[in-house]
């Protein structure tokens, strides 16, 4: 078998589970399949088809009539880039519906309806969302959206096309025919001509229950078969290693040689090259000199301090602890919230912790030890018992001060 035809990884697990339960996570999702084996064999590369034999998979995740309450929402229709009505057109959404009514009378003219951004607009502590959060924790990317594709029976697809974004896809309801076609190496979006492309690499039936992952770059094409179809997508924006290279042209692009202007009036003389060959050799110069000071672990720092600003803090009854800190005692039990992502850093001035949304907890340089203990603690643990040679009162205010801010909550 070559690789093109073994590029796609299909599952069909033994007693799968006849409905997915809480916790939801990408764990649960890709059963059989870790998220360690997934990250380190399938992400950006390799196909991903679980095939459940379990139509009811997902009926405690989201249903149709769910989302259809949204749909009702006053200002739904209004908000930009949420709703699109498809046809056989990749490159033009069309006109968006103009209310309930119109979109109904246009899938019964045999187009599709998509929502995007339904994390806009979902209640918060949704399954869905909280499928949604843990596997941007698990995956580390950035999630960039949520939305579902709802296609009449024989409903067209988009045309065979390939997307920059890496995309998991959960058949709840119905079936739809994708075609695999293979992978081109890009960071755009990019539509084809069937006439110009092979036969498929692989061609099967995504039914109810099943979920496909597809990475950047793989060309499909995708039709709903003889029923309705209802699907949701969860996308995410791949970090690529040209993220490294914006990180080191963010440190480099500080510095002097680089701040400094260009000469006026120089860009359309006749002599602009040899005018500005000396300059640009003097700073070709620098950076060979700099790009050894600059290390991965500062540019990994810098990456993961953007991601965890992108995300948000998980609900959890926090505003019942919020409102309860001043009942906080030497005695009283805490343990670190699993589900919250954050970053730490130290300096001489003190130590900083980023939360999602960008929040930041700054402290004593001698907290640092305190802190640290309790962000590897793996258990719950009284106020006293942090260690770190803090003196009561400070890891009593410590102990507020991250309750308050979400990182710790009661047991």
């Amino acid at each position: 078998m070559s690789e093109r035809e073994a590029a796609l990884r299909v599952i069909a697990p033994i007693d799968a589970p006849r409905a997915m339960t809480a916790p939801w996570s990408l764990e649960a999702l890709i059963r059989p399949m870790s998220p360690a084996e997934f990250c380190s064999t399938c992400w950006g590369r390799v196909p991903l088809h679980i095939q459940r034999g379990s139509p009811d998979f997902y009926r405690d995740l989201i249903s149709l009539e769910y989302v259809e309450g949204y749909l009702s929402l006053e200002d739904m229709f209004t908000r930009p880039d949420t709703i699109f009505m498809r046809g056989y057109d990749f490159w033009s959404r069309g006109e968006p519906p103009r209310n309930l009514s119109d979109a109904y009378e246009r899938m019964l003219r045999g187009q599709s309806l998509q929502l995007r951004k339904l994390e806009c607009v979902l209640d918060p502590s949704a399954p869905v969302l909280s499928l949604v959060r843990n596997m941007e924790f698990e995956l580390q990317h950035p999630r960039v959206s949520l939305g579902c594709y709802i296609s009449p029976a024989n409903a067209p697809g988009l045309g065979p096309h390939h997307d920059e974004t890496e995309i998991f896809t959960l058949q709840i309801a119905g079936r739809k025919r994708w075609r695999l076609f293979h992978q081109v190496h890009t960071a755009e979006p990019g539509l084809y001509n069937p006439s110009t492309l092979s036969a498929p690499a692989h061609e099967f039936l995504l039914e109810a229950g099943d979920v496909l992952y597809h990475p950047r770059g793989w060309i499909h094409d995708v039709v709903s078969e003889d029923v309705p179809s209802f699907s949701a997508n969860i996308v995410f924006r791949p970090i690529t290693w040209k993220a490294v290279l914006e990180g080191i042209v963010e440190r480099l692009g500080a510095m002097p040689p680089f701040v400094d202007q260009m000469p006026a009036g120089v860009l359309l003389n006749e002599r602009a090259t040899e005018l500005l060959r000396q300059p640009f050799e003097e700073r070709l110069a620098f950076l060979r000199e700099a790009l050894p000071s600059i290390s991965i672990g500062a540019i990994v720092n810098d990456l993961a301090a953007k991601h965890v600003a992108h995300l948000m803090l998980p609900p959890d009854h926090h505003l019942e602890a919020l409102f309860r800190t001043d009942l906080l005692a030497l005695d009283s039990r805490l343990e670190r919230r699993r589900d919250v992502s954050m970053t730490i850093s130290a300096n001489a001035d003190g130590v900083t912790l980023l939360l999602p949304g960008g929040y930041r907890v700054h402290a004593p340089a001698n907290h640092e030890p305190a802190i640290r203990w309790i962000l590897v603690a793996d258990r719950s643990f009284r106020v006293r018992e942090v260690d770190g040679g803090l003196g009561d009162d400070e890891k009593l205010t410590l102990a507020k001060r991250l309750v308050a801010c979400g990182l710790l909550s009661p047991p």
